[in-house]
């Protein structure tokens, strides 16, 4: 994913676990970042309208499993 500073695994997986329920704080612990990164992660997808991107890569990784 665009000019992210992590590997967009570690992206995709944030969104989908925030697309499940997860809070951000719970989504930060569990994947070992701050949640001030999870919420500019957010924030960057929005900005540039690469959710759809996210997800389909969330889709795609799915398959491959």
């Amino acid at each position: 994913m665009y000019r992210l500073r992590h590997s967009p695994e570690t992206v995709a997986l944030a969104i989908k676990m925030r697309s499940e329920g997860n809070g951000i704080r719970a989504t930060g612990r569990i994947l070992g970042k701050s949640h001030a990164t999870i919420i500019g992660w957010e924030k960057h997808l929005e900005k540039n309208d690469l959710f759809e991107k996210a997800t389909a890569f969330i889709v795609e990784m799915g398959e491959k499993k």
